[in-house]
């Protein structure tokens, strides 16, 4: 089952694109590295979503269903102001719903150091 949200930032359509977004100075990720730092956390993930811009993806989501109606959402975002959202870094970030699609659970497992590249794991 995939999740229903209500969120403004889940309302954007897919074919929507960032105008001018407001850029960290860092690199932007391949979609192929965004795929890779997202399996670092949610193996086995469905993909639910992706968002980008001129430069390449902003935002992905993926989930990964549990055993009991229960579902875990994984976003990487982009750092920078986009249609609906904004992030002041990239980071990894997760939601928990429950099984009636309420959110139970949030929070930051990664974020992207944009001095260095490396990723940050904030889960341990």
């Amino acid at each position: 089952m995939q999740p229903n949200f209500e969120s403004p930032e889940s309302l954007v359509p897919p074919e929507e694109t960032a105008t001018a977004p407001e850029q960290v100075a860092e690199n932007i990720l391949t979609p192929e590295q965004v795929t890779e730092v997202l399996a670092r956390f949610a193996e086995g993930a469905d993909f639910l979503r992706e968002l980008s811009d001129q430069q390449g993806i902003y935002l992905r989501e993926v989930f990964v269903p549990g055993k009991d109606g229960e579902t875990r959402v994984y976003t990487y975002q982009r750092a920078g102001t986009f249609p609906g959202m904004s992030s002041a870094e990239t980071a990894v970030n997760f939601v928990d719903l429950d099984a009636e699609g309420e959110e139970s659970f949030a929070g930051n497992i990664a974020r992207r150091d944009s001095e260095t590249g490396e990723w940050v794991d904030l889960s341990k």
